[in-house]
């Protein structure tokens, strides 16, 4: 539960943050075939993306949004 918590937590944030910067719309799209593979492409990116992380943390984010 608590994992959840800060899910949405940081997806409200990350909305607020998009928004005040006009980068995204009032509201989000809604994409559950990608909710539902979420799991298997974290798996399969994480560990490349954390090693990257700290040299590039827009990079790595990025290309784990990309996939």
């Amino acid at each position: 539960m608590m994992i959840q918590t800060f899910e949405n937590n940081l997806r409200q944030d990350l909305h607020q943050y998009l928004l005040s910067r006009k980068e995204v719309d009032e509201k989000l799209a809604d994409c559950p075939d990608v909710d539902g593979k979420w799991e298997d492409i974290a798996k399969a990116y994480l560990p490349d993306g954390i090693r990257e992380f700290n040299a590039y943390p827009t990079s790595s984010l990025g290309w784990m949004m990309y996939n």
